[in-house]
Parts: C-alpha cells; sequence; structure tokens
C-alpha cells in the first residue's frame, strides 16, 4: 500500500480503483474570498462559533455579549457564501474551522474565508482533520503563545493529499450520511435541554409546585439572597498566577468547568502540597461545594464538585457552600435559572472582559423552599440530566464512530 494514500478507499461504480491521491498546495485548492460590504437585506451578519460553525446570531448557545458591538450598521464585514471554508486564526489551534453550511451571510474581519472548485465537504474534513490542525502549528506567528495566529499566506502554504473529483465525492456522501445520523442526534439532545430549560422556568418562577406526599401544601418559598443560601461568605482562589509542577495538586480554572461538573482532565496543570495548603487557608474544595465562573466569556457558567480527588481553584472561580437549609443541587440548578442569569448580565462589570464581584453575587436575589421541596425539584431536574446524559452518550458514540473512519479515510 502506497503510504501517501488512506487504509480505507473507495471504487469506481463499475468496481475499478480511482487514481492515486496526490499531493497538493493549499493554493492549488482554495482561493480567499475578501469582498467586504455592509448589512443589507440579502447579507445579514452570521456568527461563527467553534462547536456550531456559521449560524445566525441567536443561535449562539451564550448570545449576551452582542451589545458591545457599536454601529453595526455602518461597518463592512466579509462576505461569505454557502460551502466557503472558514477559520479563526487565532483559535484554529483549537479546531476554530467549518464550512459555512447555512448560506449567504456576512462575518466579521477577524476571520479568514476561502472557496473551491473541490468538493466542500470533501475538503471541510481534510482541514477538520486534527492531524492537519497539529501541522499547521508550525505556522503560527506571534510572542505570546495565546495570541500566536495562522496567517491565510501561511494556510494556503501547507500541503495535503487529496483525491480525484469522483472518489472526493463518493467520500464526501459517505461523510455526510453519518453526518446526517449525527445532526439528528445533537437535536434530540437539544430538544431535551430545552424541555429541562422549560420546566426550570416554570419550578423557579413557581408556577409549577410539588406537594408532599399526604397530599398537602409545601409552606410559601422564602425570598432571600444568594449569601442567605450559604454557610459562609463567597470565596475563590488564589489572584496571583502559581507555579504550575509537573505532579501534585491538580489546579482547576473555568477550563475544568465542564458540564455542570469539574473535569480535572481540563486542569491548568499541578501545584506543590506546600502551595496548595497555602491556598487552603483561604479556601479548599469539598463535596458538593457550587462553582460560578465570574470572570472571562464563560461568566455565569455553573458546576457541583461530586468528585473527591485532591484540587483547588483560581480566582476566576467563585466557591459556595450551602447551609444545612439548602439542598446543594438545589442551588446548583437555581443558579443556572434566568431567574439568577439574568441578574449575571445585569451586575456584570465590562473592562477587557467581563466580570462579575463576589460581593455583588451574594446580594443576588433567589428563594428557598422548604428543604423536602428542594429534595423534590433536585430529583425532578436530575431525572432530566440523567435523559440528557443519555442521549449525549449516543451522540458520543456517533461522533467516535465518525472519527475512527476519519483516521482511516485520510492519509
Amino acid at each position: 500500500m502506497n503510504m501517501n494514500e488512506p487504509k480505507l478507499r473507495f471504487k469506481a461504480d463499475d468496481g475499478s480503483q480511482f487514481p492515486d491521491w496526490e499531493e497538493k498546495k493549499l493554493s492549488d485548492i482554495f482561493v480567499e474570498r475578501r469582498e467586504m460590504q455592509c448589512i443589507d437585506d440579502e447579507y445579514k451578519l452570521l456568527s461563527f462559533t467553534i462547536e456550531q460553525g456559521v449560524i445566525n446570531p441567536e443561535d449562539k448557545k451564550t448570545n449576551k455579549r452582542d451589545f458591545l458591538m457599536k454601529d453595526k450598521a455602518r461597518k463592512k464585514f466579509l462576505r461569505t457564501e454557502y460551502n466557503d471554508i472558514i477559520y479563526n486564526p487565532a483559535n484554529l489551534k483549537y479546531g476554530a474551522i467549518n464550512r459555512n453550511k447555512l448560506g449567504k451571510g456576512l462575518l466579521s474581519p477577524i476571520y479568514a474565508i476561502f472557496y473551491t472548485e473541490q468538493n466542500a465537504v470533501f475538503m471541510e474534513s481534510v482541514v477538520r482533520n486534527p492531524d492537519f490542525i497539529k501541522r499547521s502549528l508550525k505556522y503560527l506567528e506571534g510572542t505570546v503563545i495565546k495570541l500566536m495566529t495562522l496567517k491565510p499566506r501561511d494556510f494556503l502554504r501547507m500541503k495535503s493529499y487529496i483525491p480525484c473529483l469522483e472518489e472526493q465525492q463518493k467520500i464526501a456522501e459517505f461523510l455526510s450520511t453519518v453526518d446526517t445520523v449525527i445532526e439528528k442526534q445533537k437535536k434530540i439532545v437539544l430538544a431535551w435541554e430545552e424541555r429541562k430549560k422549560g420546566v426550570m422556568q416554570k419550578l423557579f418562577s413557581q408556577e409549577v409546585r410539588f406537594r408532599a406526599d399526604d397530599g398537602s401544601d409545601f409552606p410559601e418559598w422564602e425570598n432571600v439572597t444568594v449569601l442567605d443560601l450559604l454557610v459562609q461568605p463567597i470565596t475563590d482562589g488564589p489572584h496571583e498566577t502559581p507555579v504550575l509542577e509537573e505532579n501534585g495538586v491538580s489546579f482547576v480554572s473555568v477550563e475544568s468547568i465542564d458540564n455542570g461538573r469539574v473535569n480535572l482532565t481540563k486542569r491548568r496543570g499541578f501545584i506543590s502540597k506546600e502551595y496548595d495548603d497555602v491556598c487552603a487557608k483561604k479556601y479548599k474544595p469539598q463535596l458538593y461545594d457550587v462553582y460560578m465562573v465570574k470572570s472571562g466569556a464563560t461568566t455565569g457558567k455553573v458546576a457541583i464538585v461530586t468528585i473527591t480527588d485532591d484540587f483547588n481553584i483560581w480566582s476566576p472561580l467563585a466557591a459556595m457552600r450551602t447551609s444545612s437549609k439548602t439542598e446543594a443541587f438545589f442551588l446548583y440548578y437555581q443558579l443556572q435559572s434566568d431567574m439568577i442569569q439574568n441578574q449575571v448580565w445585569t451586575k456584570l462589570s465590562l473592562g477587557n472582559q467581563p466580570n462579575l464581584g463576589m460581593r455583588a453575587l451574594e446580594l443576588f436575589s433567589a428563594v428557598r423552599p422548604c428543604f423536602v421541596e428542594q429534595q423534590k425539584i433536585v430529583d425532578c431536574l436530575s431525572s432530566l440530566d440523567e435523559v440528557i446524559e443519555k442521549q449525549e452518550a449516543t451522540l458520543t458514540s456517533w461522533e467516535e464512530l465518525k472519527k475512527g473512519l476519519l483516521q482511516q479515510m485520510f492519509v
């Protein structure tokens, strides 16, 4: 087998082999699109995210910062068309490259946009391949690692092995079939998440109330502050940047707040036991502590500690510990409710990045039912979470299957 050809090959309709794959520069495949214009009836402003690619702004999972862009009507944006390949020069290393599956529109000039005469579905699979993204790292420019970017000219200098158009088409059709299944599963997950949001809204607005096991009504809810739900004031981790070690105590920040839990595989690194002892004089995590991100783009994101591993946190996380009158998971769910999240965005201070003060968070308006009703609310929402987790597991299985196929289908 040619080392420059994939393990899994398609054949022509007559059963014959397609020609060998050829190495080509991306400059022979892509042309940069540089047309700029103002928003009009035909070309609306679109958004681009790592997870979702090109989308309508209202479909963003986090859509709270659009007000920061002023005077949009007079600004000029980059034009994009259906099937364009788009990447974020600063975030390609994180996988921020996608095909435009939505259609014509406008994007911020920070993005690099290309069109091709090759099969766009196939070419998207080429440039989204982890090996391709890894190879792109050597072309990054900049003195600060986090701010290094891939210029369009360097993107076009890269090379890749490409099959003939007929084989591209067969690969694209196969991948599109798998993608259709994945997209359907994503919609199922999203539908359950929307159901959960609807249930939370009805519960925390008290439109729907539980009753005691004997059929009697529970007492009226107390109107309290977030601080009233806690055993101690909100705190955080060290404000200085610690020295990270090769091993020791896991040190986490906002990256580890993952799907409502603390994910230690996304730790910042490790700190020494001695430094952890110093941090512990201020705060040491305990089981069922609740965190809210209080700084950066994911401000307002919430997690609850369900692990017993040894770790500590950095200052962008606000740490809360509930009192005996508050079920920890009740606080966890209430912090995700519209009632609290709307207050987050009202009280944000906007500088170089959003920031939420801990004292401001303590004074947020909250509610507290009796402990037994809290438990019933938690049981209800936890059961919905279990359904969502099962649907997400199915989605992950399909995505892993596609990943495995891609590894065999590309050089």
